[in-house]
């Protein structure tokens, strides 16, 4: 089993590096200009995700409890607030950019998740 996995591995490995070749200096322009985008729109989602978790903790008096109590509290806070019906659409958002920047830097060789 271990062998097959090494093998597959080793294709994948080997089918990338062959793709990395063809791709001309146009399409790797592309992906590191779509790469930015991708990385700019996280960095929105982000910042959005902050406003709409300091909100939620404002306006619900129990959050604001254990907020003053954040030391002790904080993962029942954070399991709180990640229910939200909206911070879970932000979470979905984030794992489906996760996922472009990992595919457009396996095609551009780049092992950098950011």
């Amino acid at each position: 089993m271990k062998r097959i996995m090494l093998v597959f591995a080793l294709v994948a490995t080997l089918s990338t590096f062959a793709e990395e070749k063809k791709m001309s200096a146009v399409e790797q322009s592309k992906l590191k200009k779509n790469l930015e985008i991708l990385k700019q729109d996280k960095d929105i989602i982000l910042t959005k995700m902050g406003v709409l978790r300091t909100n939620i903790i404002k306006n619900d008096t129990e959050l604001n409890k254990l907020h003053k109590k954040i030391i002790a509290l904080h993962k029942e806070l954070a399991i709180k607030v990640n229910e939200n019906k909206q911070m879970k659409s932000f979470n979905k958002q984030l794992q489906a950019k996760d996922e472009d920047i990992e595919e457009i830097n396996k095609k551009l060789g780049n092992t950098s998740k950011k």
